[in-house]
């Protein structure tokens, strides 16, 4: 230890031995002023009476007790006998504790109890100065034993540090533990080398594991999603080219055909590709949900008017009850769920259907409704509807298109503000989307 460390070690030490001091003379104070009470209500419970009847009490000299104490008063039946103060000795042998019972003072020695509570908290302060100065001097102070476990840890590097001053029973179990990582392939393999000294190395190790394999496997999803999913319309694009390629871009119907097919299936392809990152997104953790206070009403409102605005082959009917419906949420996330559902409704319910919305609450959450009078879905696809890439028979013909992403994208918004989605339909008569978030009581 250098000059500088010592000298800071020293005055820490310092520091705490003179904190311990006056902790210690605190707690002495205390148990004397305790003993001394004790010892009043002692003395009180022999004069008769209920001690609950005292009115006043307090330490006197004799002197006060002389000239405030009349002849009645001194009497021993009402509690003074002057012969006894008298008698009494020490350095505290003038001083009479009193008190009064019913009206009448009583007065009794303090000098006993007095010198025996001042000598013994003395003798505790004379010891307890010697003991801080050996602490103090000697170097074995507080200090040593707050740095300690400091010292247990910077030891420990140390050994780690230089593996010839490692134990041979600490190197054969860092080699384990080293020989179970390099052994770790693709599959879902652990580190174990079942020691009860490298087991929270162990355990961290593992969890880092786990996380590399989580974050490999939905980047292995995202990669297959896309690849398969890309391919029809890659295909498509593909085909029409070649088409005009070889004898269609002398044809102006098939140019024109081939022109309207390229064109639908570059934007089918980009909403494709726009979800498809948006639940990659998703699933890294890396979308921000700014969350604020909305109206349900007002939401479903906006979205009513939209889609009239952009279809005017259904209608679109929203029922409003008049009371606000509170949640948290974030506006844009949560309206391009409704806009998801309200999509579906529209483009599985024929031309001349309607699209209903509505809000209410139940169970202390809001519900957001958005149903429709289309062809419905089979009861034995509803389970899957939020399952990427799912689209059930009724769906699968060329005017309906999707992806059979929307829904799941919406089932993880809705998700990530702790809400849940569901959904009820019958063949033929319809289906009603319902989302339910908690009540926002501000």
């Amino acid at each position: 230890m250098n000059n500088r460390t010592g000298s800071i070690a020293k005055r820490l030490n310092a520091a705490l031995v003179r904190r311990k001091f006056f902790h210690t003379l605190l707690i002495d104070l205390a148990v004397a002023v305790l003993v001394i009470a004790v010892w009043c209500l002692t003395v009180e419970s022999t004069c008769g009476g209920e001690i609950s009847n005292v009115g006043e009490r307090w330490f006197a000299g004799y002197e006060w007790v002389d000239d405030h104490v009349s002849e009645f008063l001194r009497s021993s039946e009402n509690g003074f006998d002057g012969g006894v103060l008298r008698e009494a000795e020490g350095i505290f042998r003038t001083v009479a504790y009193c008190f009064t019972i019913d009206g009448i003072v009583h007065v009794k020695s303090a000098a006993g109890i007095l010198s025996a509570a001042a000598l013994g908290l003395a003798a505790l302060l004379i010891l307890q100065l010697i003991g801080c100065f050996a602490e103090h001097f000697t170097g074995r102070g507080l200090i040593k034993r707050y740095l300690r476990p400091i010292d247990e840890i910077a030891l420990s590097a140390e050994r780690l540090s230089s593996m010839q001053k490692v134990p041979e029973r600490t190197q054969t179990e860092v080699a384990s533990l080293a020989h179970a990582i390099n052994e770790i392939d693709d599959s879902d393999m652990r580190v174990a080398v079942h020691d009860s000294e490298l087991g929270g190395l162990e355990a961290a190790v593992n969890n880092m594991l786990k996380r590399l394999e989580e974050s490999k496997r939905k980047q292995i999803r995202f990669v297959d999603d896309a690849s398969h999913e890309l391919r029809t319309p890659i295909a498509v694009i593909q085909g029409y080219v070649n088409m005009l390629d070889r004898w269609g871009k002398d044809d102006p119907k098939v140019m024109e055909e081939s022109i309207a097919a390229i064109k639908d299936e570059t934007v089918h392809m980009k909403t494709l590709i726009d979800q498809l990152l948006f639940l990659a997104r998703g699933d890294m953790e890396r979308h921000v949900i700014h969350r604020m206070p909305l109206d349900a009403n007002e939401l479903l409102e906006e979205v009513a008017e939209e889609s009239r605005m952009i279809d005017a082959s259904h209608e679109y009917l929203f029922e409003t009850d008049g009371i606000p419906h509170p949640v948290h949420a974030d506006p844009a996330l949560l309206k391009q769920v409704l806009r998801i559902l309200t999509d579906n409704a529209s483009k599985y319910t024929p031309a001349g259907g309607t699209v209903k919305f509505r809000a209410y609450e139940k169970n202390a959450r809001v519900c957001m409704e958005v149903s429709d009078t289309g062809i419905g879905i089979p009861t034995d696809e509803l389970p899957r509807i939020f399952d990427r890439f799912y689209r059930g028979q009724n769906l699968r013909g060329e005017s309906s298109g999707g992806s059979g992403l929307g829904l799941s994208i919406a089932k993880w918004i809705v998700d990530e503000h702790s809400g849940e989605i569901s959904a009820i339909s019958s063949e033929g008569i319809g289906t009603r989307m319902t989302v339910s978030l908690d009540v926002y009581a501000g």
